[in-house]
């Protein structure tokens, strides 16, 4: 609650969460490369409740975000 930023992967991290819930945040979920030497981010969520957010989703094009409702 009340996050700047809920999750993030970048520069070839990795994160699964389950059952997320996230309220009054700036981003839900980024993923994203910042670091030429490696490659994107990718999260895989399974679940997630985001609300009352700037930004939902922020990705690049070297990432993967995969969200699966269980």
């Amino acid at each position: 609650k009340s996050a700047t930023m809920g999750i993030a992967s970048k520069d070839s991290s990795i994160v699964y969460a389950n059952n997320i819930i996230f309220k009054d945040t700036g981003t839900c979920v980024a993923a994203y490369n910042k670091k030429q030497e490696f490659n994107g981010g990718f999260i895989k969520i399974n679940n997630m409740n985001c609300t009352n957010y700037n930004k939902e989703v922020d990705i690049d094009v070297n990432s993967k975000i995969v969200n699966q409702k269980i």
